[in-house]
């Protein structure tokens, strides 16, 4: 989903620019809550297990390797 990827790239980011990895972990937490939340009502007929294979590996994967890539910089 290129809305995941790039709340992943953008929260990576973000994560980066905050220096903390702690705070950096909760707030993808809380976006990728947030998105999972907001999925069914973007995307009717889902479910959690769509989801998760669709948005939120994906979310997650974007999310690492950018904040990985920035914070190695």
């Amino acid at each position: 989903m290129g809305l995941h990827l790039v709340a992943g790239i953008i929260i990576g980011y973000v994560g980066f620019l905050l220096n903390a990895p702690l705070y950096s972990v909760v707030l993808a937490i809380v976006i990728g809550y947030a998105l999972k939340k907001a999925s069914p009502k973007l995307f009717p007929g889902t479910d959690a297990g769509w989801w998760f294979a669709n948005g939120g590996i994906i979310y997650v994967f974007a999310w690492l390797i950018t904040w990985i890539i920035f914070f190695n910089l």
